[in-house]
């Protein structure tokens, strides 16, 4: 589902893409700080 301070799904994916790509990282989400124009995006070890 797209919120609010996430990429638009139509330009760089979506929160649950992203949630996808962090865990084939070996990643996952741990918070999102608002910044401005963009996110700050905090990642924790799986």
């Amino acid at each position: 589902m797209w919120r609010p301070g996430w990429a638009s799904p139509s330009c760089c994916g979506t929160e649950r893409q992203y949630r996808e790509l962090l865990e084939q990282s070996g990643f996952g989400l741990a918070q999102v700080y608002p910044a401005g124009r963009f996110n700050v995006i905090e990642a924790r070890s799986a």
